[in-house]
């Protein structure tokens, strides 16, 4: 599994990605990651503008809308994740990498749940409010200077 930039997977609307899930074993207190299966659709930036400043809930919270450091995903009620799924990953599967021992098949991880609706949320409007995850390939700096403190990458 690799962090996405920009340069791996192309984001754009349309791109189908995979987002996994919390699960709880027995209580709510033992909760498991679960194999990713809740297949998404990328949104494009103007239509997740358009959701979010339309929505009375998020208005507040986003006053300019979408945010290039984001990723809109979902909102048409096929196969969502939901609102204690935050944290989770969303998914890009099998894209082939070439190296000088020959192809391979590389996973990547595209952003990280961040603002998740149930399927019922509509806004004003009627329209389903998208998912919101943070865009991995924004972020990928600012990751390495957590995961490797100290060393120039």
């Amino acid at each position: 599994m690799c962090l996405n930039t920009e340069a791996d997977v192309p984001i754009r609307a349309g791109l189908r990605a995979t987002g996994a899930a919390w699960n709880t074993v027995g209580t709510w207190e033992e909760m498991i990651l679960q194999k990713p299966n809740n297949t998404l659709t990328v949104r494009s930036a103007e239509r997740c503008s358009a959701a979010l400043l339309k929505h009375d809930r998020l208005r507040g919270a986003l006053p300019e809308g979408y945010s290039p450091s984001l990723l809109c995903a979902g909102g048409l009620c096929d196969n969502e994740t939901y609102a204690g799924d935050s944290g989770t990953p969303l998914l890009s599967f099998k894209h082939t990498l070439l190296a000088p021992q020959g192809p391979f098949a590389v996973d990547y991880v595209l952003g990280i749940a961040s603002s998740l609706s149930y399927c019922t949320v509509r806004d004003a409007d009627g329209y389903l409010l998208p998912d919101l995850f943070a865009d991995v390939s924004q972020h990928i700096d600012w990751i390495e200077r957590i995961v490797w403190p100290g060393k120039a990458v």
